[in-house]
């Protein structure tokens, strides 16, 4: 009987640790749209990555700094439309959301945007948007991010 309390006591901080952790997904209006792919990775699977993590160009100096990384991904027409949408909608809501690059070239779009982190020159938020024909990706970074390191994700 001692264990069960025991173990249950520890189950319960579990859960109440991770519940005072969890983080707010930013573009909850893309959860249940069709053709868009979505992935959440939090503070604790990103450390617990250590330098095996291989999140394609994000360098590893910016990873083991992010509290949160959200990935929104389509390759259907509806679902890039949909990502825009909800991108478009929250650049214009957003008030201290700083534009830090643009680039448009035929089809193709790339938008980088920022929240800088008061008292830094690093970032509290970048969002990074990529338009080709009907394919979009909306990466949203969370952390303590120095915009000298994200220089290579951008090539």
């Amino acid at each position: 009987m001692k264990q069960l309390r025991i173990i249950s006591l520890l189950c319960a901080a579990i859960l109440f640790s991770a519940v005072a952790c969890a983080q707010k997904i930013t573009f909850s209006s893309l959860n249940n749209v069709d053709g868009v792919s979505k992935v959440f990775i939090g503070k604790a699977m990103l450390s617990m990555a250590g330098n095996s993590v291989n999140l394609g160009n994000v360098p590893m100096g910016v990873v083991k700094n992010l509290d949160s990384m959200e990935i929104y991904s389509s390759e259907s027409k509806s679902g890039s439309n949909a990502i825009k949408k909800a991108f478009d909608e929250y650049v214009t809501s957003v008030d201290n959301l700083n534009l830090l690059m643009q680039v448009s070239e035929d089809d193709e779009d790339v938008s980088i945007y920022g929240t800088e982190k008061s008292g830094s020159k690093n970032m509290s938020r970048m969002l990074i948007y990529v338009k080709d024909a009907d394919e979009a990706t909306l990466i949203v970074m969370n952390g303590d991010i120095d915009p000298s390191q994200i220089s290579g994700m951008v090539n």
